[in-house]
């Protein structure tokens, strides 16, 4: 007992800076959020009205961002010139270009940590640019090439060491199929800031943090049975009295083939339609309910479900004006799954906490 009350005392707050900070899904998660930056006008709206205490910077590439100093920087990027529903464009897409930015801001704000959010399919896009953000990332002198990169791995450099893991949300409570790629990483000189005491140096004794976040040891795995698809509420907030046949949810992505019984496909943005038809379609699901088959979208209070938000957490003025639900698809679509990111979060506080406990 009194070894776990020790170890508690060595917890230290970690101030964290959101970049493409969306609707809030890290503060939400629990991270300690000191500063935003987002550029959407409905996202802006959403993050006044919860977070009215946090300043937000704005655009991410005019932002001054050596005039702030935190312990972690967290944000995904836009995904739509990696993502196979989008252009494929990759790094020279100006949105795709953000990627590596985020390293810029990184380094600006001398945070120790970093946590980074994308498709999965920013693992083989043509012009190798997991490899470029990688190299970034650690301080390569050149990209790190690969022709597809695995879904999991570890990474050291001069500057810093990365560890990265595809991660779906099916796992994490949340039933909704949700591939994303996260990256942990951590830097050898501004990491010292986050221990009570200073380690070695430059820190490189602790170069295995990000592979110790990411990959948690067998013995604390989490429950990776998927999750159900729980009675949810109707559009017109009625209660389904009585399923008697599974739920089958699906959009009309490749004519409903990404169908699944009980488990949501991915909720997407749908904003973007240049490239496969029905690319952004909302899901719809259909059940029986004694003898009528019925067919219907998802609520927005449903997608919110299936991303881990409390269900009125956008209920609220844009302009006056009740947020209305087509821009609460794309936030909700564009947004991180919230329990992903609380488990992230929550393993980068033991990490920091054992590592400040042994180094008494």
């Amino acid at each position: 007992v009194l070894l776990k009350v020790y170890k508690t005392c060595c917890v230290k707050m970690l101030n964290a800076i959101t970049v493409c900070s969306g609707i809030g899904a890290p503060e939400v998660a629990g991270f300690n959020v000191i500063a935003q930056s987002e550029i959407d006008s409905h996202a802006n709206s959403v993050l006044r009205h919860h977070y009215p205490n946090v300043q937000n910077l704005g655009d991410m590439v005019t932002a001054n961002w050596h005039e702030w100093d935190a312990d972690l920087l967290v944000g995904g990027t836009p995904c739509v010139s990696f993502s196979m529903l989008g252009d494929r464009q990759s790094l020279s897409d100006e949105r795709g270009n953000l990627a590596l930015k985020f390293v810029d801001v990184f380094e600006q704000v001398k945070a120790g940590i970093f946590v980074y959010e994308n498709v999965s399919s920013i693992l083989t896009t043509s012009d190798n640019a997991f490899g470029c953000l990688l190299s970034r990332m650690v301080g390569a002198k050149e990209p790190l090439y690969r022709s597809r990169w695995n879904s999991a791995g570890f990474l050291v450099g001069d500057t810093g060491s990365v560890a990265w893991r595809v991660l779906d949300a099916k796992y994490f409570t949340l039933p909704q199929r949700r591939s994303r790629v996260f990256v942990v990483g951590f830097n050898f000189r501004n990491g010292k800031r986050l221990f009570s005491k200073k380690p070695r140096q430059d820190c490189r004794g602790l170069a295995g943090i990000p592979a110790a976040i990411m990959f948690e040891p067998s013995s604390e795995k989490w429950n990776i049975k998927e999750s159900q698809y729980v009675k949810s509420q109707a559009s017109r907030d009625d209660e389904i009295s009585s399923i008697s046949a599974p739920i089958i949810c699906f959009t009309s992505k490749d004519n409903g083939r990404d169908w699944g019984i009980n488990i949501a496909p991915t909720l997407r943005a749908g904003a973007f339609n240049k490239s496969r038809v029905n690319g952004g379609v909302k899901p719809a699901i259909i059940y029986r309910e004694g003898d009528e088959l019925i067919t219907r979208y998802l609520s927005p209070v449903e997608c919110l479900r299936l991303q881990g938000f409390p269900n009125n957490y956008l209920d609220i003025l844009h302009n006056n004006n009740p947020l209305v639900d087509g821009a609460k698809y794309r936030l909700i679509g564009n947004s991180m799954a919230v329990p992903v990111m609380s488990w992230i979060r929550l393993r980068i506080e033991k990490v920091v906490a054992e590592v400040n406990f042994n180094l008494y």
